[in-house]
């Protein structure tokens, strides 16, 4: 199964568009190349393939972190689980259960207030997962600051590097560093991907 993630930004009218679209092209850069991978399209909307189902919300995270750490917008995303069917050159044009899932999420999400769900074609599964998801999304993630945001994306980019090379990265204290990952929550945003992928091996094991 694959995950397509279908988003868009939030008060995008905010910040300068070329602010946000570079960085948004930067962070979907991470995924593959444009236009078979993923698209930016109608002003702030966007969709990418993400091919191992397993790592679309981590994907989906990054995205989130990178947008809101340019500071007064977010990002509204739908992640839907599936196959895909018709492999065209451009992602607008592929088809399958992942695009139809995750476009029917996306039109919810807007009328929701919602910034975040997960759809596949497991009804239960969708409901416990966006259950958690909501509780992660309103409870931390869409409160993040900017230097909150921050820090989750260049922890999750940079897996590899402890507490202590990140401060040395940084140029900051280890402490610093702490106390921001302990804002963010980010100890939760870790558990949240584990849950994640367990959930998804159950229709996809």
């Amino acid at each position: 199964m694959i995950a397509i993630i279908t988003g868009d930004l939030i008060k995008s009218n905010k910040v300068s568009a070329k602010v946000w679209t570079n960085k948004l092209k930067d962070v979907l850069n991470n995924f593959g190349n444009s236009p078979k991978t993923w698209i930016i399209y109608r002003g702030d909307e966007f969709q990418v393939e993400i091919p191992n189902s397993d790592d679309a919300l981590a994907a989906a995270i990054l995205i989130k972190s990178a947008i809101k750490s340019i500071g007064k917008i977010d990002v509204r995303m739908s992640i839907g689980i599936g196959n895909k069917n018709l492999n065209a050159s451009k992602i607008i044009e592929s088809n399958g259960s992942a695009f139809v899932n995750s476009g029917r999420s996306f039109e919810h999400l807007k009328k929701s207030g919602i910034t975040l769900a997960c759809t596949s074609d497991d009804e239960a599964i969708n409901v416990d997962m966006n259950f958690v998801l909501s509780m992660a999304t309103e409870g931390f993630m869409d409160k993040w600051s900017q230097a909150s945001s921050e820090i989750v994306y260049l922890m999750l980019t940079h897996q590899n590097l402890n507490q202590t090379e990140m401060a040395l990265k940084l140029d900051m204290a280890q402490s610093a560093i702490s106390k921001r990952l302990n804002r963010a929550k980010y100890d939760l945003v870790l558990e949240l991907i584990k849950y994640y992928q367990r959930t998804i091996k159950k229709i996809n094991p």
